[in-house]
């Protein structure tokens, strides 16, 4: 086992190692739920929508990087566009955030509050003089997709991978030795890269 393994300083990296070093992870596939045959309700609560940084350490929760985005509604009164108004910037607004929306790394999008078509409608009140309240719905509105895109986005992603499998079978090789018929034990020396 002493001869597999070297702390030389003279060591050559194989030519594996160098062919891995070079290339670039392929995205990874889309998450898929897959239907259980057996039922399971949870007792508590899975989802922490807001955790403590306390939480996030303990539970070794992935943190993702994000953007977040604001769909705002400004309900002033009226707004003074006059030069003189502009300079001296006493426009007073009345800014009320209707919905955060955040896109993580992963393609995962969040709205915060949800969609609510059907339900009641989420209500802000204007800090104005009068009190104003106004109703609003957040609803989705994209065209659905059709079948056949769903099937030819699902061949367009099976043939990436399987061309990302050939890439990194030609990048590894064909040196490993298969194993003779009825054996039991194997062994394998191999490089961590």
């Amino acid at each position: 086992l002493d001869f597999f393994m070297t702390d030389s300083p003279d060591e050559q990296p194989s030519q594996l190692a160098l062919a891995i070093n070079t290339f670039q992870k392929p995205p990874d596939r889309p998450f898929q739920i897959r239907p259980s045959k057996e039922a399971f309700i949870s007792k508590i609560n899975l989802i922490n929508e807001n955790p403590t940084l306390d939480e996030i350490q303990t539970n070794h929760f992935a943190s993702l990087s994000y953007q977040t985005m604001y769909i705002m509604a400004d309900l002033s009164d009226r707004i003074d566009t006059t030069a003189d108004a502009v300079a001296r910037g006493s426009r007073t607004t009345n800014e009320h955030v209707l919905c955060q929306i955040n896109v993580y790394s992963n393609g995962t999008i969040v709205l915060k509050p949800d969609f609510n078509t059907g339900k009641l409608a989420y209500m802000i009140e204007s800090k104005n003089f009068n009190n104003d309240f106004y109703q609003y719905y957040i609803e989705h509105a994209s065209i659905p997709v059709t079948k056949d895109d769903l099937s030819r986005e699902k061949r367009l992603l099976t043939e990436f991978y399987a061309r990302q499998q050939v890439y990194l079978t030609k990048m590894v090789g064909k040196k490993f030795d298969t194993p003779p018929p009825n054996v039991l034990k194997l062994n394998v020396f191999g490089e961590i890269i």
